[in-house]
């Protein structure tokens, strides 16, 4: 049940359906902590669920206030540098950007695209999405052309690793199709 409630609230947050996905999330997260403790590595991936939804739910605050929450517990139970720590931290960038602190969201963006790249690799998929979203907030911030450098680099390793058509494929696309468009109307 919980790997399938997992599955449905990672679909509904992808397909944009956060109403619905925060319920499921919310249910989630009060049955992990409850059944598997506060610090439990599977209660803290649900928490961070909680803050991704909030961020896409417009409550930044909220969604701030979770993952920094949820940030310090990670950092103290499972490392600096551990995949759930630089998730949360990805996440949090996140909220920066889409509340305009985009100086502490191109700080935390570079932290995890180093951690990652250093670690996993610079064509693995968790660090190409953080190489995108530090590209957003150097789109941003003005940086055109570093912003348009870091979203080709990372479509033409998504282009290879997972093809033309996939969603974050796409995605990236977008973006630096969005960086070339306002750097010739510039």
């Amino acid at each position: 049940m919980e790997l399938l409630q997992r599955s449905l609230g990672a679909v509904l947050i992808r397909q944009g359906e956060l109403d619905e996905a925060e319920t499921l999330v919310e249910k989630t997260c009060e049955l992990k902590h409850r059944v598997l403790g506060p610090e439990n590595h599977e209660t803290l991936k649900s928490l961070i669920n909680r803050g991704r939804v909030l961020d896409g739910l417009g409550r930044f605050e909220e969604a701030h206030t979770q993952l920094s929450s949820v940030l310090e517990t990670c950092t103290r139970v499972l490392g600096e540098e551990h995949p759930t720590t630089l998730t949360c931290l990805h996440d949090l960038a996140s909220v920066l950007l889409h509340s305009g602190r985009l100086e502490e969201a191109e700080t935390l963006c570079r932290f995890v695209v180093e951690c990652r790249t250093r670690k996993l690799g610079a064509d693995v998929p968790c660090t190409l999405l953080s190489m995108n979203l530090l590209a957003e907030v150097l789109w941003s911030r003005g940086d055109l052309g570093a912003a348009e450098t870091l979203f080709q680099e990372a479509l033409d390793v998504q282009r290879h690793l997972l093809g033309d058509e996939h969603p974050d494929t796409l995605i990236i696309a977008h973006n630096l199709e969005g960086v070339l468009k306002e750097k010739r109307s510039g």
